[in-house]
């Protein structure tokens, strides 16, 4: 069993109250908010969140709801400068490592929450596929959290150019 070292933010599930929510709308049945209380996992750290729709906000503190990068954000360049996380990679890789290709592609429909890599440099010479992933990962570390998908190929000049033949 492992342990974590904090305890993460508690998952809030937030419910758009129709008219009847805290009323079952025939006798027996569950409300909206019963049924959203009963489906989360119960060892979870969770709170349900009511919102009716005439009012202008949660029942809960704002500060009770996580703040999350939206995709957009997290593949483009907003307006106060951020550098985005394809070129965080990118800015990344090329400080660390002799570059001769570099691939990045946004596999996620340009929504900046998956990227496919093709990396092809010297430094990549006498390491084992493993290894070669091993040293991407720590490079890219902290912007691969942030993505919900991350793929690599990682190739020495050599085996791109042999890749390239058998392409043609």
């Amino acid at each position: 069993m492992s342990t974590r070292a904090s305890a993460p933010a508690p998952a809030v599930a937030i419910v758009q109250t129709a008219t009847q929510m805290d009323s079952s709308d025939e006798a027996g049945k569950e409300t909206v908010k019963d049924q959203m209380e009963r489906i989360l996992p119960a060892n979870l750290d969770t709170q349900v969140l009511e919102i009716d729709s005439s009012a202008t906000r949660a029942s809960a503190p704002p500060s009770a709801v996580p703040q999350v990068q939206t995709g957009t954000q997290m593949g483009s360049s907003d307006e106060a400068g951020k550098e985005s996380v394809k070129d965080q990679m990118e800015r990344i890789l090329r400080a660390n490592l002799d570059i001769q290709v570099l691939e990045i592609v946004d596999t996620s429909g340009n929504c900046g929450s998956s990227y496919a890599l093709a990396i092809v440099s010297k430094d990549f010479a006498g390491k084992m596929m493993l290894a070669r992933h091993k040293l991407v990962n720590q490079m890219l570390k902290s912007q691969i959290e942030q993505l919900h998908a991350f793929s690599q190929k990682t190739l020495t000049p050599q085996q791109w150019e042999a890749e390239k033949k058998k392409s043609s």
